[in-house]
């Protein structure tokens, strides 16, 4: 007999896509950086990005490139696009947000610390403000723009593992865990 958490969803990371430059690719590991405290990354988040280090190889090609692209952003939750002027001069963003849109999925801007102008290529086309550089309002916003069912599907798998984890310390459990990155439903 199955025991009862073996039918429930233990891991349904969110998948983001991380529209950045290449020369600015620190931003990208910054967005690691500011989800890390409270997400874990391929446990409850997925980079289908394409970072430097890992180049999809496209024989030089632009339109296969373009397809390699689409296929990623085609499955994922959000795209998160940095917001920094620069966005407005790389080709290859321009190309992913168009495809973003193209595939119908949630943009969100992200400005960089310290910007005052943000690139119009990232916010003209999303139907989000853009958000700040600070992980809470970051965690918030990515919850806040993908489809209900998905944020469900998430917090449920997190919600399950946490309990698993307090059941193995043998901690009983009375009441469940608040989200402290979760505003309470209204009443």
């Amino acid at each position: 007999m199955r025991a009862f958490s073996d039918s429930l969803p233990y891991l349904y990371p969110l998948r983001l896509f991380s529209s950045h430059c290449w020369k600015y690719g620190h931003h990208r590991v910054g967005i690691h950086e500011l989800l890390s405290p409270e997400w874990t990354k391929d446990v409850d988040y997925i980079d289908l990005s394409v970072p430097e280090s890992h180049p999809l190889h496209c024989r030089g090609d632009d339109w296969y490139l373009c397809n390699l692209l689409s296929d990623r952003i085609s499955i994922s939750d959000v795209v998160l696009v940095m917001a920094g002027t620069y966005a407005s001069y790389s080709y290859w963003m321009k190309v992913e947000v168009a495809l973003a849109c193209l595939h119908n999925r949630p943009i969100l801007p992200i400005a960089p610390n310290g910007q005052q102008r943000l690139s119009r290529t990232a916010t003209a086309l999303s139907e989000f403000e853009a958000v700040r550089w600070r992980g809470r309002s970051m965690r918030m916003a990515i919850l806040n723009v993908i489809d209900p069912v998905v944020r469900k599907r998430f917090l449920d798998a997190r919600l399950l593992r946490t309990l698993t984890a307090l059941s193995a310390q043998g901690q009983p459990l009375r009441r469940l865990p608040v989200w402290p990155s979760m505003p309470l439903p209204p009443k």
